[in-house]
């Protein structure tokens, strides 16, 4: 598992989608300087997140 907190989210997001993926939450901000998160759909259907401090 990516631990790291410095991931383009647009960029991993491109690479989700290419490998199958469906994008249903683009980046958004979180609020309260915790950072963004953006949600897809792995190719079985199971609803996943990423998240990135920046």
């Amino acid at each position: 598992m990516n631990k790291s907190c410095h991931i383009d989210i647009s960029a991993k997001m491109k690479e989700i989608i290419a490998a199958g993926g469906k994008q249903i939450l683009e980046k958004i901000e979180i609020g309260g300087n915790m950072g963004f998160y953006a949600s897809f759909l792995d190719p079985n259907g199971n609803r996943l997140s990423i998240w990135s401090k920046k």
